[in-house]
């Protein structure tokens, strides 16, 4: 990599973990000025895998998701955010959140009765049968009118959709995590923790971007730097899947 470029990357300050220090890193102020369209191959990737969800390893845990998702609609409903109450509105009376529970990966309930169901995929694709196994045990249950969402990083196969599901590119999300973010500032952890979910699929966004048009362009240099990375996040499998599927970006 060269020099000019690793100068650009925009690193987490792990030599600067002392109390009272992060105020005043370049990290958080780098960050909050991110534009990836800007950045080069190397920087875009050096900074994607910076990012703490991805240094900590649990970016592709549903559940850590699930719970970040949560917490935006929560305090989304709470403020009348417009996005979130367009595409949640059933969960404004919800009383209980459930995660990873049956097939699904966020269920809100009003008391006893189920009100919305999530299933979350993005490290690995959406199988086929998937989702009409998840029909079948809400219907089970006598939740068949429950609305379903997938949240998903990459565009599914469509010829193994539901009708009954609503696909939710999460990158959709990622306005709505900086907003929040800044709502409940006051909750330093929980802030920085949206911001960061956010940050990560901003970046992520644009590999995908840049690894579909250089594979369309046939530029190879771009396409195997943007698979390096891809590779190094753990997500090379399903965008190359979705590359031979045709599907991709939203």
């Amino acid at each position: 990599m060269p020099d000019d470029d690793m100068g650009k990357i925009i690193e987490f300050p792990m030599h600067k973990l002392e109390k009272n220090k992060l105020n005043d890193d370049t990290y958080v102020s780098g960050i909050n000025e991110l534009n990836p369209e800007a950045m080069s191959d190397p920087q875009l990737g050096g900074t994607i895998l910076s990012c703490p969800p991805y240094v900590i390893g649990d970016i592709f845990d549903t559940v850590f998701w699930a719970r970040r998702l949560a917490w935006m609609l929560r305090a989304g409903l709470a403020v009348e955010h417009e996005v979130i109450e367009e595409i949640y509105p059933e969960i404004k009376e919800a009383t209980d959140v459930k995660f990873k529970d049956r097939s699904f990966d966020m269920m809100w309930f009003d008391q006893d009765k189920c009100v919305s169901v999530t299933k979350i995929k993005f490290d690995k694709p959406l199988r086929r049968g998937e989702l009409d196994k998840a029909n079948k045990i809400l219907k089970a249950k006598g939740w068949g009118n429950v609305p379903r969402r997938l949240v998903t990083l990459f565009e599914p196969d469509p010829d193994i959709l539901e009708p009954e599901w609503v696909v939710i590119p999460l990158a959709d999300f990622v306005n709505s995590m900086y907003d929040i973010a800044e709502i409940i500032v006051g909750n330093e952890d929980l802030s920085r923790s949206l911001s960061d979910c956010a940050t990560f699929v901003y970046l992520l966004d644009e590999i995908t971007t840049r690894y579909y048009e250089s594979h369309a362009d046939n530029d190879q240099e771009t396409f195997a730097a943007m698979k390096y990375f891809a590779e190094q996040l753990g997500v090379h499998s399903v965008m190359k899947r979705a590359l031979e599927t045709g599907t991709g970006l939203f």
